[in-house]
């Protein structure tokens, strides 16, 4: 009752002043991707993918993904789809959106972004001799009284993350539905 609470909350809060404080620090240390977000830099190169040039590029045979997600009727992705699903896959680092109005089909070429860098992660994990090898060795945790143990992948299979963000949940529940 005699403690006062913050007008501003949130479940991140300490994230978000760990991160402040690393960027006053040393810039370097934080990710490309966090940096370009943190910066509102714009991207080095922008698509326009109404050029025809431009969109015939994209969906080159080359560039053309391993992966698809599995989804009933084995509907194709339409031109424009698969040229974004393309640039996302062959982009490394940084941040990749993608605007459209409802109906578009976000959601299915994120699902197709999605199966491809999972099917490129198992590739790596396929490689190896055995399955202990994804691993460093482990550590323990005591978290309120309880034993953890910990087992941090390789940096092999590091890098495969992606954060979906979406100014209403409705693609992100989509996602994590399916």
């Amino acid at each position: 009752k005699g403690q006062t609470k913050s007008f501003f909350n949130s479940l991140f809060l300490n994230d978000i002043n760990d991160v402040i404080k690393k960027w006053q620090e040393n810039s370097a240390g934080i990710s490309r991707s966090l940096q370009q977000y943190l910066a509102s830099a714009s991207p080095e190169q922008r698509k326009d993918l109404a050029d025809n040039n431009v969109l015939r590029k994209c969906v080159s045979p080359q560039l053309m993904a391993p992966a698809r997600w599995p989804c009933a009727g084995d509907y194709p992705l339409a031109i424009n789809q698969q040229a974004a699903v393309n640039l996302a896959l062959s982009q490394t680092t940084g941040i990749f959106s993608v605007n459209g109005p409802p109906g578009t089909g976000k959601t299915t070429l994120l699902n197709d972004i999605i199966s491809n860098i999972i099917v490129k992660r198992a590739c790596v994990i396929a490689s190896l001799d055995l399955p202990a090898h994804a691993f460093e060795e482990p550590i323990e945790e005591i978290v309120n009284g309880k034993r953890y143990t910990i087992w941090k992948p390789k940096p092999m299979l590091q890098g495969y993350e992606i954060v979906i963000a979406s100014n209403n949940n409705n693609a992100v529940e989509n996602i994590s539905r399916e």
